[in-house]
C-alpha cells in the first residue's frame, strides 16, 4: 500500500509511553501511518491544523485543554474522524459536544 492510501493518524496524549506505544502499533499497521504527536491541547491544535490527519486519537485529559475543547476546536475544520479516549466525561457534555441526544 503506498503512503498516499495509508489512514493518516494524529496521536496527543500527555503521557510520552502511550503517546509513544500507540505510534508504534499504528505504524505496524499496513494501512495507516503515525501523521504526528502532540502532548497537550494546543500542540494538538496545532499539529491537527498543520497535518490534516485522516484521524485524531486524544487523552480527554489534557494538561491545558481537556479533549472535549479539543475536539470543539479541531471539529470547526471537519476534514477528520476524531476519538476520544481515558477519561469519562459526564455523558451529557460529551452528547452535547457531538451533538447527539443523551439517553442515560
Amino acid at each position: 500500500m503506498t503512503n498516499a492510501n495509508r489512514i493518516r493518524v494524529l496521536s496527543v496524549d500527555d503521557h510520552p509511553v502511550l503517546r509513544e506505544g500507540v505510534g508504534t502499533i499504528i505504524n505496524y499497521q499496513a494501512d495507516m501511518s503515525l501523521a504526528g504527536t502532540a502532548s497537550n491541547g494546543r500542540e494538538g491544535i496545532e499539529a491537527f491544523r498543520a497535518l490534516r490527519p485522516d484521524i485524531t486519537l486524544m487523552d480527554l485529559r489534557l494538561p491545558d485543554l481537556s479533549g472535549l475543547e479539543l475536539m470543539i476546536a479541531a471539529s470547526s475544520l471537519a476534514h477528520a474522524g476524531l476519538a476520544g479516549a481515558g477519561a469519562r466525561p459526564p455523558p451529557t457534555r460529551l452528547a452535547g459536544m457531538l451533538r447527539v441526544p443523551h439517553t442515560p
